[in-house]
């Protein structure tokens, strides 16, 4: 009995060490000389097993000393086998407690045992001599493995699940970093529209303490206009919820704790949460975005309309004239130009104002910005507000596209209002709130736009008289002439006219390449003498039309045209108005009524189209007057 019990035991011994070498050896790795991910991978693998090796044999040898240990003890206190094999037990479940390797518990309880059994016999109490006690010590074996694999299982279990846990904490970690971490704001909202979870980047553009929205309505966040949409919109996604990145060109609108609205750009995404599906939003404000996308469309629109500006032939590349109203007007220009005070510029049509209101942009501070003008008579009514202030897209029907107005652009700069008492008196009141309160809004638009301009108006009429009949208001007029100037007409400086008629001859010819160097004496008296109702304007188409007459060297002018109403104008004295009336009815006459086109009366007046009209209602010309 002892030699089969030997033979088993040494057999169970062998193969069980066998089994845990085999386990435990270390397979070969070569690790790469580069450093690389994958090499500190496999660097990872091989010190693990080295570990797992070391351990497996330290566990070897304790428990081979724990077993040897408990046999001396029970055969000095004379314990029973079965008594023995419970203590046996406990070291094993104890072992396989420390370990998570079965065959480390198996391998010390039978070493154990083989060393109390062939090394100290004389301290063992009892001898296997009956088969109920092999049967016995076999039964302990086997319990003893099964509990082992049990114990081994359940902390094998644990371990598991603590691993889970502590990577789903990690990954928690992780989110919650790149959620706090994130530039934009994140919220996070449940099926029913209420706000889970935000980062502190929600605090900060929308004004709330994170603790503020947990549990309200993500409407809190969308303007009340677009709340109700906003649900019936909320509960479509829900029905089919997919991923919505940004850049999609949608208008959205969120607003603040304080009421104020603002652009964002919102991306949606279902996600997965312990507690249910949920909708990630990550709200970018564009606030900043818009201002640069304005600003690089107004430097767009300005660069445009500087180009045309540069196109367009201007009638003066600088001031002409010594008399001493002129040299009046340039020093008042000096004086005011530094300043930014409004500027009211009045003189007759034709006496160079918009050369003036040049000349004090380019002598001021602003120079460096755009000077923009707007004649409000060339301009239908209906249209003069969108080109002042602009327009959204879709304000009224052909709004296809967003539009800046002429008073953004010169945002900065200087801007011109020619024809000042041609506004319409129903936009009066929002020019004068842009100009008193510095902002206003585009038609069509609720986002009020700061600007920052140097106003120069001009006009031709008499706004006193106006503002007496009530077709001018009186704090505009007021807000305007802060500091007027009034241009001479040309009659009142006759001797500034033979220094414009070489001026334009200069020119002219230059232009039409001609060789016209002389002026005859009878032409220039006529040229002085002559009233010039038209003024300097009336002057240089007469000047360009000598030009065109001209084939030598001295001027040919066109004298009859100045002797045929030299006689109506003196019968009508100081009476401008009236000399004006006789000289558009003469040139009507002349182009057979044709009042636009080429060689129209508009173009040899040197006036607009619809300037032209104006003059001609005001003057009370009727069409049976000229045809």
């Amino acid at each position: 009995m002892k030699t089969l019990n030997s033979v088993w035991i040494n057999g169970a011994v062998n193969h069980a060490l066998r089994k845990t070498l085999s386990m435990a050896k270390p397979t070969p790795i070569t690790v790469p000389a580069t450093a690389s991910p994958r090499a500190a991978s496999e660097n990872l693998v091989l010190r693990s097993q080295n570990y797992r090796f070391w351990r497996m044999g330290a566990l070897c040898l304790s428990g081979t000393v724990a077993i040897a240990l408990i046999t001396y003890i029970c055969f000095r206190l004379h314990l029973d086998l079965a008594t023995t094999a419970f203590l046996y037990l406990i070291i094993v479940v104890l072992l396989s407690l420390q370990g998570s390797f079965l065959s480390g518990a198996v391998v010390s309880l039978i070493a154990g045992g083989c060393l109390a059994y062939y090394f100290i016999p004389p301290f063992f109490s009892f001898r296997i001599s009956d088969p109920v006690d092999a049967v016995a010590i076999i039964a302990f074996l086997i319990t003893s493995a099964v509990i082992t694999r049990l114990v081994s299982r359940e902390r094998n279990l644990v371990e598991e699940l603590q691993h889970r846990e502590t990577g789903l904490k990690e990954a928690e970690a992780r989110f919650h970093g790149v959620v706090e971490a994130a530039p934009d704001a994140i919220v996070l909202a449940s099926r029913d529209g209420r706000i889970v979870m935000t980062n502190p980047q929600v605090g900060r553009m929308f004004g709330y303490a994170q603790q503020e929205l947990i549990g309200q309505p993500v409407e809190i966040l969308v303007p009340d206009r677009f709340r109700m949409g906003h649900v019936d919109y909320r509960s479509a996604y829900l029905k089919r919820p997919v991923a919505r990145s940004m850049g999609q060109g949608l208008e959205l609108t969120a607003v603040r704790k304080d009421g104020t609205e603002f652009p964002v750009d919102i991306m949606l995404g279902p996600l997965e949460w312990p507690q249910g599906p949920i909708v990630l939003a990550v709200i970018r404000d564009l606030s900043q975005k818009k201002k640069n996308d304005e600003a690089l469309w107004r430097s767009v629109q300005e660069k445009l309309y500087l180009q045309e500006e540069l196109v367009t032939t201007h009638q003066f590349n600088e001031i002409i004239g010594e008399s001493s109203g002129l040299k009046r007007v340039l020093k008042q220009v000096e004086d005011v130009a530094a300043t930014d005070a409004t500027v009211l510029i009045l003189g007759e049509t034709g006496t160079g104002k918009e050369l003036v209101a040049r000349a004090i942009h380019d002598l001021s501070p602003r120079r460096d910005h755009a000077f923009v003008k707007l004649n409000c008579s060339a301009i239908p009514a209906g249209l003069l507000e969108s080109e002042l202030f602009g327009h959204e897209k879709g304000a009224f029907t052909g709004a296809i596209a967003q539009k800046i107005g002429r008073l953004e652009l010169a945002h900065q700069g200087t801007f011109f209002l020619d024809e000042v008492g041609d506004l319409p008196l129903e936009l009066q009141p929002k020019i004068l709130r842009a100009l008193q309160e510095k902002e206003f809004e585009r038609v069509g638009g609720t986002r009020t736009i700061p600007v920052n301009v140097r106003l120069v108006a001009a006009t031709n009429r008499d706004l006193t008289k106006m503002l007496n009949e009530g077709q001018f208001r009186s704090d505009l007029y007021y807000r305007l002439r802060v500091f007027p100037v009034t241009v001479p007409p040309l009659r009142e400086r006759p001797d500034d006219i033979p220094l414009l008629a070489q001026y334009f001859l200069g020119s002219h010819s230059k232009r039409m390449g001609r060789q016209i160097e002389t002026i005859p004496t009878e032409t220039m008296q006529k040229l002085v003498k002559w009233r010039w109702p038209g003024n300097v304007r009336e002057l240089e188409n007469f000047m360009e039309r000598s030009v065109i007459l001209t084939q030598g060297s001295v001027l040919r002018a066109p004298l009859a045209e100045l002797v045929a109403v030299e006689e109506p104008v003196e019968s009508t004295g100081s009476n401008l108005e009236a000399a004006e009336r006789e000289l558009i009815l003469r040139v009507l006459r002349e182009c057979n009524g044709m009042i636009g086109g080429a060689n129209g009366a508009a173009e040899r007046l040197g006036l607009k189209r619809t300037t032209l009209n104006s003059k001609m209602k005001k003057l009370g010309i009727m069409r049976g007057d000229y045809i």
